[in-house]
Order: C-alpha cells, then structure tokens, then sequence
C-alpha cells in the first residue's frame, strides 16, 4: 500500500503544480487600497456592534454560560477591531486622491485612533470582568456591566459611522445626504 502512495504522489503533485489557488485581485490604484482599508475597519466595527447587541440580549434573557460566551465574543471582536484598524491605518493615504475626496479619508483616518482605544477599553474591561473566578459570579457582573460597556461604545461607533458615511460618499459608493426639508426650496400654493 505504501508503494501505491509513493507512485501516486508525484502523479497528484504534478498535476496540481500548475494550478494556483486564486486569491483576490490586488489593488489597482491609492483609491483601491483605501477602499479597502476602509472596508475591512468597517467590517471589524460592525462585529462589535453586533456583539455588543448580542451582549445586551444574553444579559437580560440568557443562562451564566451564554452571557459568558456573548461577553468573550464581544472582547475578540473588540481585540479583533483595534488590531484592524492598525493594520488599516498606514494604508489610508494622505496624498494620494483628490482634494474632495481626500477630507473626507483624512477626517476618517484622525478618527480611527480614538476607535482603537475604545476597542482596547472594551477588551480589558471585559477581560476583567470575566477574571479567572467561578461563572456565576463573572456573569453576574457582565450582566451589570453590559449595558454601560454599550454606553460608551455606542456614541464612540455613531461618531465612526458619520465619518464613513462621508467617506462613503467621497468614494462613490453613496449618494451624498439630502439637503435638509427646511432647505428645499418651497412649492407655489394654490
């Protein structure tokens, strides 16, 4: 049996060593890797946030072990969000498009450093939390932690998505906001 392994080997390799796996195209352009840059934060926020729902709901409605599981999520997407917009931050360039389109990816990038911090907040604040003690206990206290953990991220996220919201619209991929009701011109009566 082994012989027949040995002899069908090089037939397998060979056969697989002219193909290659694809992976995703490379960048094209500084607008490109922004985008990309930009899409891979946005994604890391948007596990938080939905941990942190997730969280809130295991703590009003769930056993000690599925609070304990929501909270340990929630602390590596929050891990998982500031090693992101670490690795993220040097490929959002400063030079590199157009003056209009450029404020906007600034305003973003000057942002991402206090996101960051809120990300690491959340992680060691839920990391103590959780301590090394018995489950009941730890989730006792996420239980009374999960909403004011919320009451920080939260305005710190809504502050995020308004400057995505911009860059959204610099990139294209948005229309840009409505003027508001009061703004629009008013109709003829009658």
């Amino acid at each position: 049996m082994r012989t027949r392994l040995l002899l069908v080997l090089p037939v397998v390799l060979a056969a697989h060593a002219g193909r290659r796996v694809p992976g995703p195209p490379p960048p094209q352009d500084a607008a490109d890797t922004v985008a990309l840059a930009v899409r891979r934060v946005a994604s890391s926020v948007g596990e938080v946030r939905s941990g942190l729902d997730v969280l809130r709901r295991a703590a009003s409605n769930e056993a000690d072990t599925a609070v304990l599981a929501r909270a340990t999520s929630l602390r590596l997407a929050c891990e998982a969000m500031s090693n992101t917009i670490a690795a993220q931050v040097p490929l959002l360039c400063r030079h590199c498009l157009e003056q209009a389109r450029q404020q906007p990816v600034d305003a973003y990038r000057a942002y991402l450093p206090t996101l960051q911090h809120a990300g690491r907040h959340c992680a060691a604040t839920i990391a103590e939390l959780r301590g090394q003690g018995a489950p009941a206990p730890a989730a006792s206290r996420l239980r009374r932690q999960a909403v004011p953990i919320g009451e920080q991220l939260v305005p710190i996220i809504a502050t995020y998505e308004q400057r995505l919201s911009a860059v959204r619209v610099a990139l294209g991929w948005a229309p840009p906001p409505a003027p508001p009701a009061s703004a629009a011109p008013a109709r003829p009566r009658g």
